[in-house]
C-alpha cells in the first residue's frame, strides 16, 4: 500500500498525505481552504487500506459539512 494508492481511492485532487514524527497527516488545500487531519499511526501499514481511505473521506466530509452550514 502506498500514499498514492490511498489518495487515488479517496478521489480528491486537493488532498495529500504526509508522514510526520510518529504520525501521518492529511492536508486539504484547494487554494482557498486549508485543513489538516492527523492520523496517529507510526507506519503506513499500521492501518488497513480501508481505514486510510475512511480517514481521508472523513476529512472531505467534514469540510463539505462546514461549507453547507
Amino acid at each position: 500500500m502506498t500514499t498514492r494508492e490511498i489518495l487515488r481511492a479517496v478521489k480528491c485532487q486537493h488532498l495529500s498525505l504526509h508522514k510526520g514524527e510518529g504520525y501521518w497527516y492529511f492536508v486539504f488545500d484547494n487554494g482557498v481552504e486549508y485543513e489538516t487531519k492527523s492520523v496517529y499511526a507510526f507506519r503506513l501499514n499500521d492501518l488497513s487500506f480501508g481505514a486510510w481511505v475512511e480517514e481521508g473521506l472523513e476529512l472531505i466530509s467534514d469540510i463539505e459539512k462546514r461549507r453547507a452550514a
